[in-house]
């Protein structure tokens, strides 16, 4: 599949002073000014978001917004994420990555790209209306290597924290230790070593919990005590 040149069409030199084309992602100068003042919702087109760029010679610059593939630190969902970077991964140049506060990012799609009488456009079209319309996700195993990564993600950023709180005071009490003796990479090696394995459901396209957690919890400090008991 060809890849399109971006730079052709949202060339640095013509966009509004608003925003700037860094590499491949839209960076604009006001967040609010360019989602708010710059959005148009045309329901006629393939999907609702058609995104207007005005130049400085006053015509426009139109993409379209790739449906569920916007995601932020407080909103958006792994499926989200997921669609994001596979359809990156994959079509490369077509797209352009509207960026502002708070990590948000989301797809915009070249009119190049989807515009043209082609069997490559045919097919965007296609794709991004059954994101729309009939299943939101583009790749399974990259949905699940997402989902994995989240999970690592909202481990090391609580969740061993969180081990840490539940398993202390028995921990304590019983082998005479204190907790913070065993490093974090022990624990979590226990963490994600457990047989079965525990599912990690995720809340949004940063953030998750392990419904079983204090259950998970207890097997670590069971397997833990283990080994430090015969070791003593």
């Amino acid at each position: 599949m060809p890849k399109h040149d971006l730079t052709a069409v949202y060339s640095t030199g013509s966009l509004h002073t608003y925003g700037q084309l860094v590499g491949n992602s839209w960076k604009p100068v006001g967040f609010d000014e360019v989602w708010d003042g710059d959005t148009a919702w045309d329901r006629d087109v393939l999907w609702p978001n058609q995104v207007c760029f005005q130049p400085v010679d006053d015509s426009y610059l139109v993409g379209y917004l790739v449906p569920e593939t916007g995601w932020s630190d407080y909103g958006g969902s792994d499926v989200q994420r997921a669609n994001h970077s596979a359809l990156l991964r994959d079509y490369g140049q077509v797209f352009v990555r509207m960026v502002g506060e708070y990590g948000y990012r989301e797809l915009i799609a070249s009119p190049a790209a989807v515009d043209a009488d082609t069997d490559d456009a045919a097919h965007l079209v296609e794709l991004f209306a059954r994101l729309r319309d009939e299943y939101p996700v583009y790749d399974e195993e990259h949905l699940s290597q997402v989902g994995q990564l989240i999970e690592r993600e909202v481990w090391d950023h609580a969740g061993v924290f969180d081990l840490r709180s539940e398993i202390r005071d028995p921990f304590e009490a019983i082998t005479g230790r204190d907790l913070a003796q065993v490093s974090d990479e022990r624990l979590t090696d226990l963490w994600f070593e457990q047989l079965p394995a525990y599912d990690f459901e995720c809340e949004s396209a940063v953030s998750g919990r392990w419904p079983d957690f204090k259950e998970r919890a207890a097997a670590l400090l069971a397997r833990l005590l283990r080994a430090e008991l015969a070791a003593a």
